[in-house]
């Protein structure tokens, strides 16, 4: 697609948001969706209209017309990357251009790899005076009147001197470990040809830019053991895809399988194997900046597991997870305590809770939760937004309670919208509940808009101030 091809759609796909009062967060192909504050008030001129739903600059309530901005108002800043592409090869001087949408006050930092190259957009950059390889680009925008930010990122390969683009085959694990060592702080391809069994880690900490992929997805590494498949503790950058890993030597539950300790690592196309035991975490993320897509998880303890606050600005998407249980036990996606964190399009079926839900400012939307044993989602965050997710139960008959939506203590200023939650009715001793908002430290939530079908009690709120509207039950 051309640079004004891109740049009509989504100036487009703007203009039929501010006209249908729809957040930009549905578009999550374009842009990390806007972060929903508390209900705003109705629309001066409008009927009901319930202003903030979607954070964008204050728009109309859903039926109010010409109404004055939402409390949240100042909350809806988005931004999106026009050029370059994700995966992009460039060279020279290129012009870095994006939309942003949501704000008239706001401040632009651009970034690569973390640092600060520029504060305005477009910029021309040039990329002669950095190293070939992989490099992250990041466009952050700053609302000024609410003080709260958004991004959005993209990797490309400089490629200035083509003699620098180093590639290996590679069979074993002692050659994949020479060709890191011949990369060092360079940039280089790792194809790995053959099935490895591994006796120690594969360490990636010489600080420059890799990829490491299989020629198919069956390729396999063997962990081997109750150890890593690969450590990424120092890179520029790191992409591993393309690979299955064999976890079923796993023994400890929260042994890393990939542990992701260094900012702009990209996950994608990896399955991990675990088996009945169910031991170890698959994707243990620790660091900021990490994108994990497309992989597919079975049988290990944890999925994708966040560490602490480390996963500031993690995008989980278009997962698969299964089976990440040993009786109520277990979580599908844990995001850990970062802020800004997206968790979009993952299907998680037959683990402990789906999501657990924790940190600030997250976008967790349009993810299938499947006979989840005992929560879909445990909540403990604030600020975030949870929309479009299809939440099953399994008709348990037990003496424990069970949850589409777990809200624990001190989670305030969430939106939850537009969800579907239905089949948690237990025919046991306990009730299974829709919605459970569990604590009075639970302030200011918003629940609109969703449909709740079949549990033993729709909506259970024991929260403070907790707005509730539209919902079908």
């Amino acid at each position: 697609m051309s640079n004004n091809e891109k740049s009509s759609v989504l100036i487009i796909i703007a203009l039929l948001v501010g006209i249908s009062g729809v957040g930009l967060g549905t578009y999550s192909t374009f842009f990390q969706a806007p972060i929903a504050g508390p209900p705003g008030q109705d629309g001066a001129d409008g009927i009901d209209g319930i202003d903030g739903i979607d954070g964008i600059n204050g728009t109309d309530g859903v039926d109010g017309i010409n109404g004055t901005d939402g409390a949240d108002a100042p909350g809806g800043i988005v931004v999106g990357i026009l050029d370059p592409d994700n995966n992009d090869v460039i060279m020279g001087m290129i012009e870095v251009r994006a939309l942003i949408a949501g704000s008239n006050q706001y401040s632009i930092s651009v970034l690569r790899n973390g640092t600060e190259i520029a504060t305005q957009i477009p910029f021309e950059w040039n990329t002669t005076l950095i190293a070939d390889g992989w490099w992250n680009l990041t466009v952050k925008a700053f609302d000024i009147p609410s003080g709260n930010e958004t991004q959005d990122q993209t990797m490309v390969y400089v490629l200035n001197n083509p003699e620098n683009n180093h590639v290996y085959y590679c069979s074993s694990e002692a050659e994949i470990n020479a060709a890191l060592m011949d990369i060092g702080s360079q940039s280089g391809t790792i194809t790995i040809t053959e099935n490895i069994t591994l006796t120690a880690p594969i360490m990636i900490n010489l600080n420059g830019g890799y990829i490491i992929q299989g020629i198919a997805p069956d390729i396999t590494v063997d962990c081997n053991g109750d150890r890593y498949a690969f450590r990424i503790d120092l890179t520029q950058s790191c992409i591993i895809k393309d690979l299955t890993i064999d976890a079923t030597d796993i023994t400890g539950q929260t042994q890393g399988i990939i542990a992701v300790a260094s900012p702009f690592t990209y996950i994608e196309n990896v399955k991990i194997f675990g088996d009945s035991d169910r031991k170890g975490r698959g994707i243990y993320i620790v660091s900021p900046n990490v994108w994990v897509r497309n992989c597919y998880i079975s049988e290990v303890y944890n999925g994708i597991y966040g560490s602490g606050s480390g996963p500031n600005y993690a995008h989980i998407s278009d997962n698969t997870i299964l089976y990440c249980s040993d009786g109520l036990a277990g979580i599908g996606i844990y995001t850990g305590w970062g802020s800004y964190i997206t968790c979009d399009n993952n299907y998680i079926a037959y683990c402990g809770t789906g999501i657990f839900a924790t940190g600030y400012q997250l976008t967790v939307s349009n993810n299938v939760l499947y006979h989840n044993i005992e929560r879909g989602f445990t909540i403990s965050s604030s600020y975030s937004t949870f929309s479009g997710n299809s939440i099953r139960g399994y008709d348990p008959n037990s003496g424990n309670g069970f949850w589409g939506i777990y809200m624990d203590f001190n989670s305030d200023y969430n939106v939850l919208t537009g969800n579907l939650i239905f089949d948690f009715a237990n025919s046991g001793g306990a009730t299974a509940r829709g919605i459970l908002i569990a604590y009075s430290s639970c302030d200011e939530n918003t629940v609109v808009g969703n449909t709740i079908l079949n549990c033993d009690i729709p909506i259970q709120d024991l929260g403070t101030n907790t707005y509730l509207a539209n919902n079908n039950i």
